[in-house]
């Protein structure tokens, strides 16, 4: 029965692969794309203006890019050496924008504790259950310009979003507080959930839905790597106006 189960789960996942083939996004692999079906729900009113906050090297832009080629995307991301690489991943892909900087509640310069797998990177520092996690540890620090999402969509001349993607490593809450204004405007959020501390000082789940609530917005969906009777462990969340 449970070689039944892997089998499924394994056929499953090729399936997924292979609904993305011919896009931008055909060489990722199932666990950059664990946010396709919420994506999905989006399709029926395209967003024209998503912001992939945390953008890493792409990967993310590339499925976006992928559900939505006609859509513009500004990607955020503070780690300098992680440009390349975006731009490299990107390459070919219109109507694609870099922002180098960090986004928080308020203007301030601050340190990025950057760690031995750089995707863990994060303005607050790990904690003990995110080293055991993912067996990371710090190995250096770099200073970066925070700014609130709104001032920066202002200074920068920056269309208003339709969607928002927060993946900030444990700093989402943080860069939804600079962001009032853009809220204002009710776009789909789609944002990485913890259940478990991996960063000091970390909100857990339970603080951005009540977040969220009081935005007026609920929860429209969790991301396929969520699985039932499993112990939850980190998530994406769609989140989306109540009207």
């Amino acid at each position: 029965m449970l070689l039944l189960e892997r089998i499924g789960q394994w056929a499953a996942e090729r399936r997924r692969l292979h609904r993305l083939s011919g896009t931008p996004a055909k060489h990722l692999n199932r666990y950059q794309i664990e946010s396709l079906e919420l994506l999905e729900i989006l399709k029926k009113n395209p967003p024209k203006v998503i912001y992939d906050i945390g953008a890493n090297r792409g990967s993310w832009t590339l499925l976006a890019k992928s559900l939505f080629p006609d859509c513009e995307i500004h990607a955020f991301e503070p780690l300098k050496i992680l440009e390349e690489d975006f731009k490299k991943t990107t390459a070919g892909l219109e109507n694609v924008y870099w922002h180098g900087v960090a986004l928080g509640s308020t203007r301030k310069t601050s340190v990025i504790n950057v760690n031995s797998a750089v995707d863990t990177s994060s303005l607050y520092p790990l904690s003990g259950e995110g080293r055991k996690q993912w067996n990371v540890s710090e190995a250096g620090k770099t200073s970066v310009q925070v700014w609130p999402l709104d001032a920066w969509r202002q200074t920068a001349q920056v269309p208003w979003p339709n969607l928002i993607k927060l993946d900030t490593q444990g700093y989402e809450l943080e860069c939804l507080k600079g962001a009032v204004e853009c809220l204002g405007r009710k776009p789909a959020i789609l944002c990485e959930v913890s259940f478990k501390k991996f960063y000091q000082n970390q909100p857990l789940f339970r603080d951005l839905v009540c977040f969220f609530s009081a935005k007026e917005y609920e929860l429209a969906g969790l991301s396929w790597g969520t699985i039932g009777g499993t112990e939850l462990v980190q998530a994406d969340a769609l989140f989306l106006p109540t009207k």
